[in-house]
């Protein structure tokens, strides 16, 4: 098995401590967003007719990327 790495970032890049609003931003996006489509979509995928010998309905597929608040911290950063 492949070594699997994950840190929190918590000094910004001009070496100041990371704020908790942007932290706070972030968890809103990443765990608060996937919670509330996966809620919406599931409403949903119950309504599907079932498909094949296991009776799926379907299948969700969450993808995330660290880049986009990088960028946002950017802007952030700069409008301020």
């Amino acid at each position: 098995m492949g070594k699997h790495v994950c840190y929190l970032q918590v000094i910004d890049t001009s070496g100041s401590p990371l704020s908790l609003e942007l932290f706070r931003f972030t968890q809103e996006v990443n765990v608060m967003g996937t919670f509330n489509l996966t809620r919406l979509v599931c409403r949903h995928l119950i309504e599907v007719p079932a498909e094949g010998e296991d009776g799926e309905r379907g299948i969700i597929v969450m993808v995330s990327s660290a880049a986009a608040v990088s960028i946002i911290y950017r802007i952030r950063t700069a409008t301020n």
